[in-house]
């Protein structure tokens, strides 16, 4: 789903990290993999492009997030961490994933799927492995780029078909908010408790999921 927006994301870190972006190459070594793989049908899997100077490395897993309910609502904790909005790897995907590793397994600990960064001015930014959107009479808000999160490949989706309102959130403000949560792997979550904040899934979010449970189906 969405590859072409992934390879973007993917040439556009090399060439800031001063690395050859793949080519059109990339998408035949893709399908060789799949090829020798022989993944049975019917199964999720994620599949991992790595680049480096030297290397182009393919490799898959099952999804992690294959087996959980559609209506699994999702419960955020805090990171102890905070995101630095001015690093110039903030918005590249990289292996440089140390914090949101740490942060994971801390919220998870606590009880918590996940936990939600504060940037550097205490804004709130993104999770630890997505992006985050609000739900406010009926229209959908997310932080805006400023805020210093990666560019999730969902999140564009959603902001280009919904319109999406891109501002300024503080966790003093959310009282009157409903969240959601997305990455690829995870499709579209409703979150249900952040922190000491709890709401239940509203119909927007219901309705963003069979959109975007379509669109995994080849539908749309």
């Amino acid at each position: 789903v969405m590859l072409d927006r992934h390879l973007d994301r993917l040439r556009r870190g090399a060439r800031a990290l001063d690395i050859d972006a793949p080519d059109d190459d990339t998408l035949r070594l893709i399908a060789e993999h799949l090829d020798a793989a022989e993944l049975p049908d019917g199964r999720s899997f994620a599949v991992k492009l790595m680049v480096s100077s030297a290397n182009v490395i393919v490799t898959h897993r099952p999804n992690p997030y294959a087996d959980w309910a559609q209506d699994r609502g999702l419960r955020l904790g805090w990171c102890r961490a905070w995101r630095n909005e001015c690093s110039p790897l903030t918005a590249h995907k990289t292996l440089n994933q140390g914090d949101n590793i740490l942060e994971s397994r801390s919220a998870r600990r606590l009880g918590f799927d996940s936990a939600v960064y504060l940037n550097t001015r205490g804004d709130i930014c993104e999770t630890t492995n997505a992006n985050l959107f609000f739900v406010r009479d009926g229209r959908l808000y997310t932080p805006d780029g400023d805020a210093g999160w990666l560019p999730g490949t969902v999140r564009a989706g959603l902001c280009e078909r919904y319109e999406a309102e891109q501002g300024t959130f503080r966790q003093d403000s959310l009282d009157s908010w409903m969240g959601l949560r997305h990455q690829r792997l995870m499709g579209v979550r409703p979150v249900v408790e952040l922190g000491d904040a709890g709401d239940g899934i509203g119909p927007v979010t219901r309705a963003i999921q069979r959109e975007y449970r379509r669109l995994e189906l080849g539908i749309l």
